[in-house]
Parts: C-alpha cells; sequence; structure tokens
C-alpha cells in the first residue's frame, strides 16, 4: 500500500479529505455510501480506500443542502438517482406540510407550558389561609354527574378532555 496517487486516483479526494471538507465524520460517508446515496468514484482494490470527484462533491453538496432542510435520507436519495425536479418539488412540498404541522403542534404545547407556569407562579404566590376577592375572566364550569377516580394527573388530563369534547 502506497500513499503515492496512481492513475485512478489523481485528482481526487481521499475520504477523510471529503469529510473534513463538508464537516462530516467518515461513518456518515460510508452510511451515504451503504444507502446508495454516494458511491465513490474510486476505491483502490488493495487499500479499500475510497476516493471522491467533483461529481461527488456535487452530489454531497445537493444531499448538505436537502439534509438542512430536515429530509429524510430515503427521499434524498430517490432524489440524487433521478434528479426528477417534479419529484424533488412533490417532496418539498411534502416536507412543507409536515414542518407546519410540527410548527402548529409545538406552539401549541408552548401554549399548555404558558398556562402550567402561570398556574404555578399563582401557587407559590397565593396567601394560604386567607380569603380575597379577585377578578378572572369569564370561565367555563361542567358538572360531572358520575364520580371520576384518576389514578394520576395524566388520567385527570383525559378526563377532562372528555368533559370538552363538544363544547362550544
Amino acid at each position: 500500500m502506497t500513499d503515492t496517487p496512481s492513475e485512478h486516483t489523481e485528482g481526487l479526494l481521499r475520504i477523510g479529505e471529503v469529510a473534513h471538507l463538508f464537516n462530516l465524520s467518515v461513518g456518515t460517508l460510508r452510511h451515504y455510501e451503504q444507502m446508495g446515496l454516494l458511491d465513490p468514484a474510486h476505491i483502490d482494490p488493495a487499500s479499500g480506500y475510497r476516493y471522491y470527484g467533483s461529481r461527488q462533491l456535487s452530489t454531497l453538496n445537493t444531499i448538505s443542502h436537502l439534509r438542512v432542510l430536515d429530509l429524510p435520507l430515503a427521499q434524498i436519495r430517490e432524489f440524487v438517482t433521478t434528479r426528477d425536479v417534479d419529484l424533488m418539488q412533490r417532496q418539498l412540498a411534502q416536507q412543507q406540510e409536515l414542518i407546519e404541522r410540527k410548527r402548529r403542534e409545538l406552539e401549541r404545547v408552548s401554549r399548555k407550558i404558558d398556562n402550567r407556569l402561570a398556574l404555578l407562579h399563582d401557587a407559590l404566590n397565593t396567601e394560604l389561609d386567607t380569603i380575597c376577592t379577585i377578578d378572572a375572566p369569564e370561565l367555563r364550569c361542567a358538572v360531572l354527574r358520575e364520580r371520576v377516580k384518576p389514578t394520576d394527573a395524566y388520567a385527570l388530563e383525559w378526563q377532562i378532555r372528555q368533559l370538552q369534547k363538544g363544547q362550544r
């Protein structure tokens, strides 16, 4: 085994150089190869060293850009193997819909956290053993006609959600 370039590797970069260039691990490049995303330009049969050329760097650049968009590797593989622009447009539109759903869900969770923090703040700052009048916004009230025995906070939350079903 030698480190001198051969006729097959002239002008090509070794896997470590490409990994460093793209700020990836060698393991990630090998994973991309196993998934069929990025085949080396040349694999030295004696040493097993992998070499990459400009075509692979271009593909890796595309992969990197699509990973930033959080596109799954399977969809990226489908695009880099077909280079079908219509396919990419559909995949990006689906990704955008998914991200929008995640954003709405995160906003919902954030509102719940805000409500819990407000409750905790009130609980920590409420004077005990004192009765006082406060102004509060109008609230809905529900009446249970049956006995509820929740085993934990999640069970109680579920019961509350059942009450809210169909309420306006």
